[in-house]
């Protein structure tokens, strides 16, 4: 799934609080399309993603002063499946809730 969070007009801290509040209610593996024009936002987003283990699939600026980025929330293997007993089996990645 993909949601876009449209933060246009929010000045900083704001588009990182509306990233961090809309990425809880996304499954593990969704994307959040977040569009902005706070330029301290450049780097606080890509920065978050990152830190808490997120992964960054777009980063654009759309012009003078806007940009757009894709956090992909990451994916957690649930203990059984991490064993390669069970990934043989299944030969796939199960994810797990995030709270």
């Amino acid at each position: 799934m993909q949601k876009t969070l449209e933060v246009m007009g929010m000045v900083c801290p704001f588009p990182l609080v509306e990233a961090k509040n809309e990425m809880e209610f996304l499954s593990s593996g969704d994307e959040l399309v977040i569009n902005f024009d706070c330029t301290q936002a450049t780097e606080t987003l890509p920065r978050w993603a990152a830190e808490a283990g997120h992964t960054v699939t777009n980063y654009e600026q759309l012009d003078e002063a806007s940009w757009t980025i894709t956090v992909t929330k990451k994916i957690i293997l649930t203990r059984w499946l991490q064993s390669s007993y069970w990934s043989h089996f299944f030969n796939c990645k199960m994810v797990v809730y995030v709270p």
